[in-house]
């Protein structure tokens, strides 16, 4: 995976599982809508590309 940190996702990541990079951009975009409507803030930056893995897995319906 490309990012170090198990706990975090980005885009990289879910590109290497096989999504396309647009859809790889919509999780992580939701992802941090979702972040931005439980009340974290710093998710609500453009460039910031790193979203919780539960969060996109939530999403996805799956573990990743």
């Amino acid at each position: 995976m490309a990012s170090k940190n198990n706990e975090l996702v980005c885009i990289d990541d879910l590109i290497e599982l096989g999504y396309k990079t647009a859809t790889a951009k919509g999780f992580i975009h939701e992802a941090k809508k979702v972040m931005v409507e439980r009340g974290y803030t710093v998710y609500n930056n453009q460039r910031l590309g790193i979203v919780p893995r539960k969060v996109v897995e939530e999403l996805l319906g799956v573990e990743i």
